[in-house]
């Protein structure tokens, strides 16, 4: 979830955590743990199936491991590193060339992500 206060709209909250690869806890103490990117958002690309939806979901899986759930956390894990390793269904910032048409959308890598958690 991202933190309190971290976008005031639920446009910016989504862009808030949608993007980026690296993610961590920003608060994590007695009885709390608040789990969201590391990066910072993106408003140029609200609404644009855009954004790079692998920190929120990386950070899904540390609030997996925090809640004792680690086989969900390593599937979640072991299919971002597939989807990321084939390098189909990765978003245009993860392509050499960012112009790249064969990078795919926020939805697009979350499917890719899904297909791969099915899967197995």
């Amino acid at each position: 979830m991202p933190a309190p206060g971290a976008a005031p709209d639920s446009a910016q909250r989504t862009r808030v955590v949608l993007e980026g690869p690296s993610c961590t806890p920003v608060v994590f103490g007695p009885g709390v743990a608040v789990f969201k990117p590391a990066q910072s958002s993106a408003p140029e690309y609200a609404g644009m199936n855009k954004a790079n939806p692998l920190a929120m979901i990386r950070s899904g899986a540390l609030m997996l491991r925090h809640l004792g759930e680690n086989d969900a956390a390593d599937r979640l894990e072991r299919a971002v590193a597939a989807v990321i390793a084939e390098g189909k269904m990765v978003p245009y910032d993860m392509k050499a060339d960012r112009n790249d048409v064969t990078a795919v959308g926020t939805s697009q890598v979350a499917d890719g992500i899904v297909a791969k958690l099915l899967a197995r």
